[in-house]
């Protein structure tokens, strides 16, 4: 999984080297992009997430941002790669 650089406007990655215990109460990954966009995908692991507070992701706006949280049950240690796409 290597990342591209530089990255397009519309896609976020997270590249996670996790070296601790598994995580089971719940772990957050977020994400910044500037102006209002609409979710097109979260994907960890090539997995795509579906809109959940708890296990999925979530988004908020403000005036000039739109944040993106990837939202997972659980966090096993190793490599992870989270990549955010909106539109």
């Amino acid at each position: 999984m290597l990342p591209v650089f530089p990255e397009k406007q519309n896609i976020k990655t997270l590249q996670v080297d996790y070296g601790g215990p598994n995580l089971t109460a719940g772990v957050g990954f977020q994400v910044r992009f500037a102006g209002r966009w609409l979710v097109q995908s979260v994907r960890v692991n090539g997995r795509k997430l579906r809109p959940s507070e708890t296990h999925g992701y979530y988004t908020w706006h403000d005036k000039h941002t739109t944040y993106l949280v990837a939202a997972l049950a659980t966090l096993d240690s190793g490599k992870h790669e989270i990549v955010y796409t909106v539109q």
